[in-house]
């Protein structure tokens, strides 16, 4: 059965399994370290793992844009776990909390295809809106 719990300070264990994710997403580069993810961790707005046995299934973080806004960040679920409804339950509970701490407004930019995923859980394209980066590898 999936257990979701909001992490604000990660044990070591929580970091290996975290880190490893993120490595099976390609979000981590050889330059990253643990004491980073530790600090991306601690200091997101929330930060939610969904777990089955032990096994880290699937993650998420909130970021703080302003204090009535926020963005979904890094929203993942192994790919063993997929098609479980586990990274609906991530979002879901991750807005949630959102609410609870008083945000309104809650945004994110999807990629490789996720687009549907998320306007099945009320995410719209404001009109006129484009995502634009700087920096990166996905410019």
């Amino acid at each position: 059965m999936i257990r979701y719990r909001f992490i604000k300070k990660p044990s070591a264990s929580d970091l290996l399994r975290i880190e490893a994710l993120y490595r099976a997403q390609g979000w981590w580069k050889p330059s990253d370290r643990r004491a980073g993810l530790r600090r991306t961790v601690e200091r997101s707005l929330c930060f939610i793992v969904a777990e089955e046995d032990g096994r880290l299934a699937g993650m998420g973080r909130a970021i703080d844009a302003h204090s009535a806004e926020a963005y979904l960040h890094d929203i993942t679920v192994a790919r063993e776990f997929r098609g479980r409804d586990i990274g609906s339950g991530l979002v879901r509970r991750m807005l949630r909390r959102l609410k609870s701490l008083g945000v309104g407004w809650v945004g994110l930019i999807s990629s490789n295809n996720s687009s549907p995923f998320y306007s099945r859980l009320g995410f719209v394209t404001p009109r006129g809106a484009r995502a634009m980066m700087k920096g990166g590898t996905n410019v």
